[in-house]
């Protein structure tokens, strides 16, 4: 509405351009609702080395479990690693999650001490280049699914 009235030339153009991204999010909600509905709510974990992915969890019924430190990008303390390592082996949640731009030496170790397997990256801040926001979406989307099912996407 407010580039509406800055272009009123341009408005009905972008009312349809609107209307069409409207439709592609419905779109990708559908394709995430999908393909997360059937992992059990047991394994509805992100463990994360962050909780860059808290807004996609609220949304899709997910918990994050961080691996960060108390400010988000801290190294965590013992305590810390041993409380998610203890949390993934009572609830055999079976992936640990890492993004694209954070070192997969931590998540590595948590997948190892418990047998879960380490995902592939997620692109949880930034995108790939030449990537589109709902290429990425589905990306991550596929990888989270696969990996809590167990079945790789």
């Amino acid at each position: 509405a407010a580039l509406a009235a800055l272009l009123p030339d341009q408005a009905g153009a972008l009312a349809a351009r609107a209307a069409a991204c409207e439709e592609e999010l419905r779109g990708l909600d559908r394709f995430a609702r999908g393909r997360l509905a059937d992992i059990p709510p047991r394994h509805r974990v992100l463990v994360t080395t962050h909780d860059s992915l808290a807004h996609l969890a609220r949304a899709y019924g997910l918990r994050v479990l961080p691996l960060s430190g108390a400010d988000g990008h801290a190294e965590p303390s013992a305590r810390q690693v041993a409380a998610v390592i203890n949390a993934l082996r009572a609830d055999k949640i079976p992936a640990v999650f890492m993004d694209t731009t954070a070192s997969p030496r931590l998540a590595a170790l948590v997948a190892r001490e418990t047998g879960a397997r380490l995902a592939p990256p997620l692109c949880a801040d930034t995108l790939p280049e030449g990537g589109t926001y709902a290429e990425t979406f589905r990306q991550n989307i596929r990888i989270i699914a696969g990996a809590l099912r167990g079945d790789g996407g």
